[in-house]
């Protein structure tokens, strides 16, 4: 019977997919929304390897890094101080609506980043939006937690090492 073991695997699939197109999009974004260069240029970077695109590769990372260190920073402090509450109330009511919860998290911060995508001018900045769903669900911490205590609850001694 597969209980968590697929949404997990699911989870790990899209966070492998999505997280380099993600890096990749916020480069894109920083250089033309950010330091305004030209999109055919700023199209460039991490596809072709000249001068043009090295020294726009220079300017751009260090602000894309700021953009990602800032989200990733907020949603790690914020997932972790959900996650220490969360778990009390886990083993009252249950792990499952904690999973659930957070899977719907993942999935409208994913349809927010596409409708995000659907406007060009908008800044890189405007990503930490669309992770709060994510984020107010617990994100990744707040994820394994429950699927570790969820599995350690309904595993019995001989079928713990395979699942």
């Amino acid at each position: 019977m597969i209980t968590v073991e697929l949404p997990l695997l699911l989870v790990f699939f899209s966070f492998m997919f999505t997280s380099s197109v993600y890096t990749n999009l916020v480069i894109y974004r920083t250089c033309y929304t950010i330091l305004g260069y030209n999109q055919s240029e700023c199209a460039l970077l991490g596809n072709v390897d000249n001068n043009i695109t090295e020294h726009l590769e220079k300017l751009v990372e260090p602000e894309a890094n700021i953009i990602g260190m800032v989200k990733g920073t907020i949603g790690s402090i914020f997932s972790v101080i959900i996650c220490i509450f969360i778990g009390p109330w886990s083993d009252r009511f249950g792990r499952k609506p904690v999973i659930v919860a957070n899977l719907i998290g993942f999935t409208l911060s994913a349809i927010l980043v596409v409708i995000y995508c659907f406007f060009d001018k908008l800044s890189p900045w405007y990503l930490a939006v669309c992770s709060l769903p994510e984020t107010l669900t617990g994100g990744f911490a707040t994820l394994f937690t429950m699927i570790i205590s969820y599995m350690a609850d309904t595993s019995t001694e001989d079928n713990r090492a395979m699942r």
